[in-house]
């Protein structure tokens, strides 16, 4: 089991326990881009 797999699988076991870290690495490997909408903001598209 890859250390994706298991980020995986410990988000599905408990979803409401979900860091944006984890979050972000997840969706950054599997293919989505992160970008900031303007200078200075703390919120991601």
């Amino acid at each position: 089991m890859t250390k994706l797999e298991k980020l995986l699988q410990k988000v599905k076991n408990n979803p409401k326990q979900v860091r944006f870290q984890e979050l972000d690495k997840i969706l950054i490997r599997s293919g989505f881009t992160r970008r900031q909408p303007g200078i200075g903001s703390s919120h991601y598209i």
